[in-house]
């Protein structure tokens, strides 16, 4: 994954997605935080924001963008990824985990963007506690959108 593909993505999102600024530097910073910069291992393979699947057929456990997919085919997850989780001396691994597959990058910033606007809220991707959205708000918030910036920076 490069940064033209992923400035694109971001564009498509202020363009076409209809977002405002402030709600695609956040859906950036989402997915750095989540894909350790656009480099993790479970993103290169499936574009995703590390969307786990609860069952592998259609909508793989994500009924609330059923109706969101099957309106927008082509935002719509093409099957699952299924990796062991590396471990380290910091980390035991979580083991095995199935991730949703993406056909591209797009289509995954469209879903995480409804989903995100379904819960109300950034923090309830990772949680639906109020302190530990709050404490995943700080953290989006401490993170640079560097490509949305550039983006606005090319525009003037």
């Amino acid at each position: 994954m490069n940064e033209v593909e992923i400035k694109k993505a971001l564009r498509y999102l202020l363009n076409e997605g209809g977002h405002s600024v402030a709600f695609v530097k956040g859906i950036e910073q989402l997915f750095r935080n989540e894909t350790r910069h656009f480099q993790s291992s479970a993103f290169l393979q499936t574009f995703g924001a590390g969307m786990e699947a609860t069952v592998p057929e259609f909508p793989y456990g994500w009924h609330r963008l059923e109706k969101f997919w099957l309106d927008n085919r082509n935002y719509q997850p093409i099957g699952v990824f299924k990796m062991v989780e590396n471990t380290s001396e910091l980390q035991v691994s979580r083991g095995s985990r199935v991730f949703v597959k993406f056909p591209d990058l797009t289509s995954s910033m469209m879903t995480v963007a409804k989903n995100v606007e379904l819960l109300g809220s950034f923090g309830a991707w990772f949680n639906n506690l109020e302190k530990d959205r709050t404490a995943y708000e700080q953290t989006l918030n401490s993170i640079i959108p560097r490509y949305t910036n550039e983006i606005l920076t090319e525009k003037k």
